[in-house]
């Protein structure tokens, strides 16, 4: 996860890949640790432009997580909101939107609620419906999730930036 953070996904698959193989052998099925390992493969394939692999990763590790845990887990919102990137890198918008919903519901649901990822949930639903051109149901999601960041967040930092970035990008 180091080298994908780090943005050397060349180094990042192999152990990825790897990391399955190994818990799918040592551990029971449907484990939550398969379900992870799915999951950080899927977006690694997805930051690869890989979206024909990503999307069995990512729909295994949400179909695992709706097994094993509670409905409203933060996990499931998690995976929901890297399937929801994966239609939206596709251009697959009305695919994107329901998984998206259901994330931002879950972590409303679940989380204190000026928690970052109810943020993160927002600003990622305002930038699909600006994908869509969808303007003024951008905006108010927006100006929440940047509200949220500005009353949280130190002054300078990269999520507050990108809710500034994104609301620009409305009024252009």
């Amino acid at each position: 996860v180091l080298h994908q953070s780090q943005g050397e996904d060349d180094l990042a698959l192999p152990m990825l890949e790897e990391a399955l193989e190994m818990r799918r052998k040592a551990l029971p099925p449907g484990h939550s640790s398969i379900a992870t390992s799915l999951n950080d493969l899927g977006v690694l394939y997805r930051n690869m432009g890989e979206y024909d692999r990503a999307l069995p990763m990512l729909e295994e590790a949400l179909a695992m997580r709706r097994a094993a845990r509670p409905r409203n887990d933060r996990y499931i919102a998690n995976t929901l909101d890297n399937l929801a990137a994966l239609h939206k890198s596709k251009g697959e918008y009305d695919r994107a939107l329901p998984l998206h919903e259901e994330a931002l519901a879950l972590r409303r649901e679940v989380l204190a609620p000026d928690h970052a990822d109810i943020a993160r949930s927002l600003h990622n639903l305002a930038e699909l419906h600006r994908s869509k051109g969808e303007y003024d149901r951008a905006l108010p999601l927006l100006e929440e999730a940047l509200a949220m960041r500005r009353a949280a967040l130190p002054p300078v930092n990269q999520a507050t930036s990108s809710s500034v970035d994104s609301l620009v990008r409305i009024f252009k």
